[in-house]
């Protein structure tokens, strides 16, 4: 069973004792809470993964980033989520600059998720 911020949820357990959803969600928090931490804003954190000024940022760029190893997540864990979360398509190997402020900063983008609230 799924154990979400200590409520069970009955779903069938996936990563870290967590149904996918709510491990789609927990890493999901963990890497925005970690690059917003680090960085000012969506551009610094954008050109800080993308140091080599290409315009997008790779998958192995992004696990190779000091905000990677910085979350508590292992590779495998972000890999995962890049995965459900469909990051890095099959033809698609890059995350682009809109893509990665929608991403991590949805409050800064109209088309984003509607930020958490602080409880």
């Amino acid at each position: 069973m799924c154990q979400y911020k200590g409520a069970s949820c009955r779903r069938k357990d996936y990563k870290r004792k967590l149904c996918k959803d709510h491990f789609v969600k927990y890493v999901r928090t963990l890497l925005r809470k970690t690059i917003r931490a680090l960085y000012l804003g969506a551009e610094k954190a954008f050109g800080a993964i993308d140091h080599t000024g290409l315009g997008y940022v790779t998958q192995d760029a992004f696990l190779q980033s000091y905000v990677a190893q910085r979350v508590p997540l292992t590779s495998e864990e972000i890999n995962e989520y890049f995965f459900l979360e469909n990051v890095y398509k099959d033809g698609d190997r890059s995350l682009i600059y809109d893509k990665f402020k929608n991403l991590f900063f949805p409050h800064l983008t109209m088309a984003g998720d509607e930020p958490e609230k602080k409880i």
